[in-house]
């Protein structure tokens, strides 16, 4: 009996191990469309630290394209849960590099980049609509709604609860994807239009860190 249970613990694992692997090789920087120079403050795929959770609209195949919108914004996620404190500041600290801004993201003056329709939420109410008007004068902020597959209260605008801290690593507002997924988004205010953004949400909370990309 306990030969039994230990066989079955074995093949357990080793199943578990496979689907992490495959895991890992499905949302590996390759198969994403994205330019993989935005994800050089990502934890390197060969160490050690395995994400807890990927979320990616990016994948390099046609069911990357949406029909039903001409435009779209294409994120790719990975999500940590570091328990030992020492291990979790140093991921932090080494962001310091790359940093280039903050935003608070308990503060609503700040304005959401995401896919059409998260955007056109934004018109929704009168100070919606003033926040959207004002999209260029704002900070711009990555949506994280509906990332990931668990249910959560949205507790702030950008989707994550309030004890994230926000950094913005990495920006610019010129199109940087293949060719083939240009679209003129002329909804979206002149010299925005077109861009990407990087950056990383933490929580000491909640010992998670969110490396996060995203590029329309």
């Amino acid at each position: 009996m306990r030969s039994y249970i230990l066989i079955t613990l074995l093949l357990s694992l080793l199943l578990m191990n496979c689907k992490t692997h495959d895991y890992e090789l499905q949302y590996s920087y390759k198969n994403i469309i994205i330019p993989d120079s935005l994800f050089k403050f990502y934890p390197k795929e060969l160490t050690n630290l395995t994400p807890e959770t990927y979320s990616s609209d990016a994948f390099k195949d046609k069911n990357s394209i949406i029909p039903f919108f001409d435009y779209k914004c294409f994120s790719y996620l990975k999500r940590y849960n570091i328990k030992k404190n020492d291990l979790f500041y140093s991921y932090i600290d080494s962001l310091n590099e790359y940093f280039i801004d903050s935003i608070d993201i308990v503060n609503d003056e700040y304005s959401i980049i995401g896919n059409q329709f998260d955007i056109e939420k934004q018109l929704g109410t009168s100070k919606s609509l003033i926040n959207y008007k004002s999209f260029d004068k704002n900070k711009i902020l990555f949506s994280f709604n509906d990332c990931f597959s668990e249910t959560s209260p949205f507790e702030t605008k950008c989707g994550l609860n309030k004890t994230f801290k926000m950094y913005i690593l990495m920006k610019g507002y010129e199109f940087i994807l293949p060719q083939k997924y240009y679209s003129d988004n002329t909804f979206l205010p002149e010299g925005y239009r077109h861009g990407y953004l990087s950056g990383v949400a933490y929580s000491i909370e909640e010992q998670k860190i969110i490396y996060w990309t995203c590029a329309w």
